[in-house]
């Protein structure tokens, strides 16, 4: 479907049609979305400067800078924008509002111009001559229909660009070479992903692969990741992201499998050999009831949630779902068994050949949200760049849901267990009448039941009117107690209720203590967004940084046995530096390791289970004694200092410190007294995405 229309780019600004794209029929029973879907409402903000853009923005990448020094954190991006060549963007503000840096430029051949399907990569080591955090740029160059998919660099994070190397060229056959997807191997090699059609009739379209030993300067040969010899399916658009569990895991369209073209995954512990071999066609993403997604598929990975974190995956079409929004499909398993779904962040506009292409995914700074870049139609085939952000709702997770109008909190008067009682807004307390655990029934329906008296959010008496108050109710999972989440693309959600269709927001737009939670036609004003809040630190998995050194904790010769010592050591990203932390619920937090394979560890826990200066921090299995209960406390900055729940003769708490004040790679990871942040005694929560 998808990849048949990139055979003949200059017909960019031609209709779909005209482009050759079949789309197959979808069940008639299901309501489904794809390009063509025009949605009643929009998310986001324009990253395109100046106009929408006439023929067209595709192809969005956005990456986080975590190998750049002073620059870490800094977002890059670029997407095609017809017919210039890529425009390189920077966020200093995680994604809120963006600069043009750049603009690159084809310098090898003239007449050439490099502007289709870019990819953007960090370098996360030394490669060749190239130094830890070069930043990548891989693209189509082209000229008619002959192609040279090509690598360029910067050494200043974006701002100047130069040519690096040749992948692969389809010299004068006519036939594609789409779509790179560069990484690193188990081994520490760039690698390149692609579509292939040149080796039809046997493949109408394969994925392959080529490595570099020397940072994109020269390409090994070709090897296959999925190619089917049957001369119909066409594997395409592959996506590649890393596991905890040190696995990589692919994403990729299945032309021709079936309707709105299946998502498939593949998994590979090198990240070279994938699945069986190249015939094995992956496993089919879909949710409990069979919704699934299709077409230019994008994956990453969260740490949101438990050790295994949150798989993502975004498409252009929804299949077989009753839904007819934009949605990702999220799994809690590293990609095994059923999938969930979520809003977009981006909920963008169809309407032409142009939109939703392949819209490029990264975590918020926080680890707890996902910031996405999608190309949205404004009429014909003019169409924009848009970026937003959402937060990850996590089923199960409890939370306080905080009016973006007014900083209040959905709140039970008096923490009352009356049913039918109307529900208020409040200054943030913290207690039982202002937490809310959010349970997923799937394909977008949630309930929202408070988790001090097990009543849920409900439109009392089925009420449909604007300003319908919403009150508890004993939960009974009817429509009136259902809720779709709607994104207002900067972080928020909306609430929109499934028996009315109105969305959950404060009467009069008040912001008062006291004023009372209805129901409204969504107008887009901010007393409709809703933030989701976690008292203290956002459950996930993190790197535990020490603010002086940028060293982190790691457990020594990555072992998990008992007795593991704990040390300072630089960040090389396996598990035995990441590090799971879990809400106790008493003041306190768990942190315990994470395993080879991405389940949970044994805990930091102190030697001999002693408060007292100078006990040595270790791993032990978990059982919740106080010598494994930490309380994580705010100091200064982004600075934390983390201290034993156990008390000593004097009724003090120490905290973790560098043996004999030293922050050197080695040093031992021990208990001291609090004084007032000096040597190791601050720390940084890094999300280890």
């Amino acid at each position: 479907m998808f990849s048949i229309a990139r055979r003949a780019t200059a017909l960019y600004s031609a209709s779909l049609a005209g482009l050759g794209i079949v789309f197959a029929p979808l069940p008639k029973a299901a309501a489904n979305s794809d390009m063509n879907t025009v949605l009643p409402f929009t998310s986001g903000t324009r990253i395109t400067p100046g106009s929408p853009v006439q023929l067209g923005t595709r192809y969005g990448r956005i990456i986080r800078l975590g190998y750049s020094g002073a620059s870490n954190g800094t977002l890059i991006a670029t997407f095609e924008s017809w017919p210039s060549e890529f425009g390189i963007y920077r966020s200093t503000d995680d994604g809120l509002t963006w600069t043009q840096i750049a603009t690159t430029t084809e310098t090898q051949l003239a007449g050439w111009t490099f502007k289709v399907e870019p990819d953007l990569f960090e370098l996360p080591n030394a490669a060749g001559n190239l130094p830890a955090g070069t930043i990548l740029l891989a693209g189509n160059a082209e000229n008619g229909s002959a192609h040279r998919m090509e690598i360029y660099y910067s050494l200043d994070h974006g701002v100047t660009w130069q040519y690096r190397g040749l992948v692969d060229s389809n010299g004068t056959t006519g036939k594609g070479m789409w779509e790179p997807r560069l990484n690193v191997t188990n081994a520490g090699q760039l690698i390149c992903y692609y579509s292939d059609e040149r080796f039809t009739p046997t493949y109408n379209q394969l994925l392959g692969e080529r490595v570099s030993p020397d940072g994109g300067l020269t390409w090994g040969a070709e090897q296959y990741a999925v190619a089917i010899p049957d001369g119909v399916q066409r594997p395409g658009m592959a996506v590649t992201a890393k596991l905890p569990n040190g696995q990589y895991v692919m994403s990729f369209e299945c032309v021709g499998a079936g309707a709105g073209s299946p998502v498939h995954i593949k998994f590979s512990n090198d990240g070279i050999n994938w699945g069986t071999g190249p015939a094995d066609y992956g496993i089919a993403v879909k949710n409990a009831s069979g919704a699934y997604p299709g077409a230019c598929p994008y994956i990453m990975w969260s740490p949101a949630g438990g050790p295994k974190g949150t798989l993502i995956i975004s498409g252009v079409t929804l299949t077989s779902s009753p839904n007819a929004d934009r949605e990702l499909f999220v799994n809690y398993n590293l990609g095994q068994g059923n999938w969930s779904t979520l809003p977009c962040p981006v909920q963008w506009q169809g309407g032409n050949g142009l939109s939703g292409w392949s819209m490029g995914m990264i975590p918020t700074a926080d680890g707890q949200g996902i910031i996405q870049l999608a190309s949205s139609a404004v009429n014909g085939n003019t169409n924009e760049m848009r970026v937003g952000r959402a937060r990850i709702v996590m089923p199960g997770a409890t939370y306080a849901v905080s009016n973006e109008n007014s900083g209040l909190v959905v709140d039970v008067p008096a923490g009352t267990n009356v049913h039918g009682t109307l529900l208020q807004q409040y200054a943030l307390l913290w207690g039982g009448a202002q937490s809310w655990t959010f349970n997923d029934q799937g394909n977008n329906i949630w309930t929202v039941i408070n988790a001090g008296n097990g009543l849920a959010w409900d439109d009392l008496g089925w009420n449909t009117a604007q300003g319908a108050p919403v009150d508890q109710w004993d939960a009974n999972g009817a429509a009136v107690q259902q809720w779709r989440l709607r994104p207002a693309g900067d972080g928020s959600w909306k609430f929109v209720n499934v028996n009315s269709g109105l969305v959950m927001a404060v009467n009069n737009a008040s912001t008062a203590n006291g004023a009372g939670i209805t129901q409204w036609t969504d107008n887009g004003t901010r007393d409709h967004n809703w933030n989701l809040l976690q008292n203290g630190i956002p459950e996930g998995t993190y790197k535990i940084v020490a603010s002086t050194t940028g060293n982190v904790l790691d457990c020594y010769g990555a072992s998990t046995a008992n007795g593991t010592i704990i040390q300072e050591w630089p960040y090389a990203g396996g598990n035995n530096q990441r590090w799971n932390i879990h809400n106790l619920g008493n003041g306190y937090y768990s942190i315990r390791s994470i395993n080879p394979d991405a389940t949970l560890g044994r805990s930091l826990d102190c030697t001999g289970c002693s408060p007292n200066d100078g006990t040595q921090i270790e791993l032990w299995d978990y059982n919740g004694a106080t010598c494994q209960q930490w309380a994580i406390t705010p100091t200064t900055g982004n600075n934390y200092k983390i201290s034993t729940a156990g008390t000593k003769a004097d009724g003090t708490h120490d905290v973790l410190d560098g043996n004999g004040c030293s922050g050197a790679p080695g040093a031992h990871v021990i208990l001291w007294s609090w004084g007032g942040g000096t040597c190791q005694q601050q720390w940084q929560l890094v999300p280890a995405n």
